[in-house]
């Protein structure tokens, strides 16, 4: 029987577990995925936070740090940035307890 055939002769438990290993594949890589750029998103935040803070001056002879701040629009972005990171780490931890609940293989 060639594979053609042995597809046409599949029974109805076959094809759903099939079909079922198949779905729960991209579904898993999915939420995997969403937990990766959750977790990209994080580092990338922190990193613009950090910016935030840095304000030595721009090389080592200016001797003028946080040229022209701005303090109410220091703070707005900062602010920004936290509730981003607040955000994210709710979002990230929602992202890895569904990747636990829904894909930790319990039949053993």
């Amino acid at each position: 029987m060639n594979k053609f055939q042995k597809n046409l002769s599949r029974t109805g438990d076959t094809i759903i577990k099939d079909r079922a290993e198949s779905i729960s594949k991209l579904a898993e890589m999915s939420q995997d995925s969403l937990v990766k750029n959750l977790q990209k998103q994080r580092i990338e935040l922190e990193m613009k936070q950090q910016e935030l803070l840095d304000m030595s001056p721009d090389n080592r002879y200016d001797l003028k740090p946080g040229k022209d701040f701005k303090g109410d629009a220091w703070v707005q972005d900062y602010q920004e940035v936290s509730l981003q990171l607040i955000e994210n780490e709710v979002a990230l931890g929602v992202a890895k307890e569904t990747m636990k609940e829904l894909f930790t293989d319990t039949s053993k």
